[in-house]
């Protein structure tokens, strides 16, 4: 047997680094192989291997983002670093995410790195050995490159590839990375590379097509109320909470209970109108369904004063404040608040001896609500925190409520957990209940998840329960993206009122959720809530859920696209939403003059 003389190897390789096929070569091998190692980090619901177009769009970005840069840098470990890195890191996030959300990293994430970092503390993350390999993928390639490949591609044939390859980038992102056709037909076989490019352009607030504001004004004024306002004598005190990370899990079976942790809320669902918000996130992300639900818009940007609900409210002669118990600059909300017309607002800073639970949470807005100016009526918008994940998974706190059955133990323990957390906060709502039950003035309460929980890595306690949790799935859709809502009356309110606030709301988008209260309280709204309201009759979810196209309810069934039948309206509601989010910068400057 012939030895190999490992300096005599070096040696050849040193003689043909200038070889430009070499570096080629290399390049193509290294970007592929991050490109497939990517793929393997995909979420356990995407089978990525499936689908040969998803795995392409997959590898066609470290390829032409590597070629691309090797020529314009004529250095082949440039071409090799930067891509390798740059997909190695956005993986890397992203599978951490995925185990702490059960979703992707997406484009819009990386405004709230801050916050995300700061959540993600609480939670135990696992390595990945496709994360080695990609880092050593990337650290190979790049030495190799340095030493062994550095041949420069021709001046002419490098001025040529640059323009090529960023004309040929720039085309596969408009046309089919951002576009919704390519991306719907992979089904559930992306991989998080293609998921996040799409992401940068999904759901954003751009102009509709056709869009001009004197349109979208004489859109609103066919939908100007005939008497508008809330009546003095319909006037009731209104006080909102979002519950962190709230479900009733007890509607899916699987689960032994020792005790009936949801006994609380099914009561209080006989005596008030309830429903399921299908809202857009999932595990996180709580001021999407806030800022949905108080402005009404399907956008949650909101950098400037602009027209909502709450000062709907306020311009009926309302008090709006509100309370959160968490801290103020988590998602800006010290500066969002106002901008969305409260009064005054509470964080944990406002108070010395605040925490976090909800024991001091539910008499805190007792306290707040009993304090008031009563010469006014009063909204009040709160979220809670406790709930918010992660869970323990090496200690059970909530052993008593249920039996393990087939979880393991990780899972037992961080369902378990959620469910102590969840049982308690049922016992106060029934508490806070109780002490506005008998109050004579006026109340309705609305109480609401913000999004499901995320349990386990990667969802593995809604798979151990049997639930599909592929999103692009039907049943799996619901699964990930329901929640449920109570709007709750005392006698006061439905003397005031006259009804009996009982009933099934049925299933309704967030921005929705102040329609189904304005209904029940009998009051007109702006023009803007009147043209939401025919949307909701017809299609009463807008889902705008994060990296996916757009899905619509209409008439019961879940669709991709509006029927002919309702998409004139819904490109009205389009461009009088684009219209009213664009009316911030007005009421700036109105604030200002005023």
């Amino acid at each position: 047997m012939t030895k190999i003389n490992p300096a005599d190897a070096i040696t050849a390789l040193r003689r043909n680094r200038a070889d430009p096929r070499r570096a080629y070569i290399i390049i193509l091998a290294s970007a592929v192989a991050i490109g497939l190692l990517s793929l393997a980090l995909a979420a356990p619901d995407i089978n990525v291997w499936r689908h040969p177009v998803g795995i392409a769009l997959n590898l066609l970005p470290p390829v032409l983002l590597a070629a691309t840069l090797y020529c314009a840098s004529g250095r082949a470990w440039i071409a090799i670093l930067v891509p390798t890195l740059i997909v190695t890191i956005l993986s890397a996030i992203s599978f951490f995410k995925v185990q702490v959300r059960g979703e992707p990293l997406y484009a819009h994430d990386i405004v709230y790195a801050t916050e995300a970092a700061d959540a993600m503390q609480s939670f135990t993350l696992q390595w990945s050995a496709w994360l080695t390999l990609m880092l050593i993928v990337a650290a190979l390639g790049t030495v190799i490159c340095a030493f062994f490949a550095t041949a420069k591609p021709r001046a002419r044939n490098r001025v040529i590839g640059s323009v090529a390859g960023a004309v040929i980038c720039a085309v596969l992102f408009l046309f089919v990375y951002s576009g919704d056709r390519v991306y719907s037909a992979t089904g559930g076989s992306r991989g998080f590379l293609t998921m996040f490019l799409h992401s940068i352009t999904v759901n954003t607030s751009g102009a509709p097509d056709d869009y001009d504001d004197d349109d979208a004004q004489n859109i609103l004024a066919a939908y100007e109320p005939e008497s508008p306002g809330i009546p003095d004598d319909r006037r009731v005190n209104v006080m909102s909470i979002m519950l962190e990370s709230y479900a009733d899990l007890s509607v899916y079976g699987g689960i032994d209970f020792k005790e009936d942790v949801y006994a609380v809320w099914h009561a209080l669902q006989a005596e008030s109108v309830h429903g399921d918000l299908i809202v857009n996130i999932f595990g996180g992300g709580t001021i999407n369904t806030e800022r949905t639900f108080l402005t009404g818009l399907p956008s949650t940007d909101i950098k400037q004063p602009i027209q909502s609900y709450v000062r709907l409210f306020t311009e009926n002669g309302y008090y709006a404040e509100g309370f959160h118990a968490g801290d103020y600059w988590f998602y800006e909300r010290a500066t969002v608040c106002p901008n969305l017309g409260f009064d005054n607002y509470y964080f944990l800073q406002s108070y010395p001896d605040s925490t976090r639970n909800d024991d001091f949470f539910f008499p805190k807005l007792l306290e707040l609500y009993n304090a008031r100016d009563k010469s006014v009526p009063y909204f009040s918008h709160n979220l809670t925190f406790q709930n918010h994940g992660g869970y323990y998974t090496d200690q059970n706190y909530g052993s008593h409520l249920i039996n393990q059955g087939n979880f393991t133990e990780s899972d037992y323990n961080q369902l378990a957990n959620y469910l102590a957390g969840i049982n308690t906060t049922n016992e106060l709502i029934a508490q806070f209940i109780d002490a506005l039950r008998h109050d004579p003035e006026p109340v309705v309460v609305l109480l609401y998840g913000d999004h499901k929980p995320s349990l386990g890595s990667q969802k593995s306690v809604y798979r151990a329960l049997g639930l599909d949790m592929d999103v692009t799935n039907e049943a799996g859709f619901y699964n990930v993206y329901r929640v449920p809502y109570i709007i709750w009356a005392n006698d006061a309110a439905k003397a005031v009122l006259g009804t009996d606030f009982v009933g099934d709301g049925g299933d309704i988008s967030p921005m929705f959720l102040m329609n189904e209260l304005f209904d029940l309280c009998g009051w007109d709204g702006d023009a803007y809530m009147n043209l939401t309201d025919a949307l909701r009759a017809v299609m009463p979810v807008v889902s705008v859920a994060d990296g996916h196209p757009r899905r619509y309810v209409e008439n019961g069934v879940l669709r991709y696209s509006p029927s002919s039948a309702v998409r004139d309206l819904y490109e009205d509601f389009e461009k009088a939403a684009y219209y009213r989010a664009r009316l911030q910068a007005r009421l700036q400057w109105i604030m200002i003059i005023d």
